[in-house]
């Protein structure tokens, strides 16, 4: 009898103690804080995947769209319009004939479809959509 009246003294003077400090995090709220991290992670990265894919074909459509204009140029001076093949490179690709410039694993190709007109279809190596187009004043379609 004597054991716990002592104990349940000691312990109780223990709790109230002001020098009894308790430091750091519990293992719950570090595993919420986990499980939290962990939601936003499976949500994030999706997302991410997808504005990362779009705007590698957004890339790709732009690229054309520059070549359809350098097509334009090169036929007003030349009369004829001009074969361009870029293959998809980690440091992009010029042709100097044409002057046509393309943005880093683009694969651009050009060619001259009859005397007064061309097609052209581009693509990014990581993007999802091939672009074509059909002479100068034609819409870029996926």
């Amino acid at each position: 009898m004597f054991g716990e009246n002592q104990g349940s003294c000691c312990m109780k003077n223990a709790r109230r103690s002001p020098l009894f400090f308790q430091y750091g995090f519990s293992l719950i709220e570090l595993m919420i804080v986990v499980a939290i991290i962990g939601i936003l992670a499976a949500i994030a990265i999706p997302q991410f995947q997808s504005y990362r894919t779009n705007a590698l074909n957004i890339t790709a459509k732009a690229d054309l769209k520059r070549a359809m204009t350098a097509e334009e140029a090169y036929f007003a001076v030349n009369d004829e319009y001009c074969t361009v093949v870029l293959a998809a490179s980690n440091s992009g690709g010029l042709n100097a004939n044409c002057d046509v410039n393309v943005s880093k694993n683009v694969a651009l190709n050009l060619s001259p479809s009859g005397a007064t007109d061309f097609t052209g279809t581009a693509r990014h190596s990581s993007g999802s959509i091939t672009y074509t187009v059909t002479g100068s004043v034609g819409a870029i379609r996926p």
